[in-house]
């Protein structure tokens, strides 16, 4: 990933889009490629992510408009599903964990095909474009590194195909929590347990903290026969201490991406376990304030 990311033609070939026509529908027609110089800080970084998603989201609305006709499924969500960034990798984004582990893979078998593109070292082609079948614009393939790409009204009636909307409306209806994380947290394993499965078979993902990292496996264990295994995690926490709190809360980011909601099972709630995911909420930038439940 770091290879293709960091590489002086990273940028040019990640515009160019994915390789594969199947994945449009997952990883939309090209990644959102955020530039980090190597001297640049974290904050520059934070600035440049909001830059680069605004721009990205009006660049897909105009790619939506220009080739949608009226009976064109409607226009999905412009933010980008993967993201890459120099020096840092690739993030992919979906509706649960396990799509966007596949987002990932199918953006990971695009820059091996990018790759061997690149390695065949033909140079520039002459003329019109091996590629280019009868009734096509020369003009509408990009070529860069050895690589082509398909004409953006190609992607476009792939991405949006009928038959691939129709996909997407066979799913199952998402449940109450679905896209949502919640973290379980407490001293008491019984209601710890209640509290995961009712999150679990709401749709949720769901982190499970105990005092004991046995018992948190073991009440993970349980969930997995309700939900999806990508679906549930566990910790080891102390909500005595901030430290194992913020730990515990960092495990959560790391396994899931981020934190919607806390259930504090302890008897007495806990104040530094407030505090500290307080602090995580708002270092998350949420549109809407997550929520602290006590039970």
């Amino acid at each position: 990933m770091l290879q293709f990311i960091n590489s002086a033609q990273g940028r040019e070939l990640a515009f160019l889009g994915t390789s594969c026509p199947d994945h449009f529908i997952r990883t939309k027609i090209r990644p959102l490629f955020v530039p980090w110089p190597a001297d640049a800080g974290i904050a520059e970084l934070k600035a440049q992510i909001a830059v680069s998603l605004d721009e990205y989201r009006d660049q897909y609305r105009a790619y939506y408009h220009s080739f949608a006709t009226p009976d064109s499924p409607a226009l999905r969500d412009p933010s980008p599903s993967v993201v890459l960034i120099p020096g840092l990798g690739i993030f992919s984004f979906g509706k649960n964990k396990t799509e966007a582990r596949i987002v990932g893979e199918f953006y990971t078998n695009a820059i091996h095909v990018i790759e061997g593109a690149a390695l065949l070292a033909e140079g520039e082609v002459a003329g019109t474009l091996p590629q280019c079948g009868e009734g096509f614009a020369p003009a509408s393939f990009k070529v860069f590194s050895n690589y082509v790409a398909l004409p953006p009204s190609e992607a476009f009636g792939i991405e949006y195909w009928a038959m691939e909307e129709a996909k997407l409306r066979r799913q199952p209806p998402e449940k109450e929590l679905s896209r949502r994380i919640v973290m379980v947290a407490g001293e008491s394993e019984s209601s710890a347990t209640a509290a995961a499965l009712k999150a679990a078979t709401s749709g949720a993902h769901v982190v499970i903290a105990c005092p004991s990292q046995d018992d948190a496996a073991r009440i993970a264990g349980q969930l997995k026969s309700v939900t999806s295994t990508e679906f549930v995690s566990s910790s080891e926490i102390d909500v005595h201490s901030r430290q194992s709190i913020a730990k515990a809360l960092r495990a959560t980011v790391q396994a899931f991406g981020g934190l919607d909601i806390l259930i504090d099972t302890s008897p007495t709630p806990s104040q530094p376990l407030a505090e500290e995911a307080a602090k995580l909420f708002a270092e998350q930038a949420l549109d809407s304030s997550p929520d602290l439940v006590e039970i």
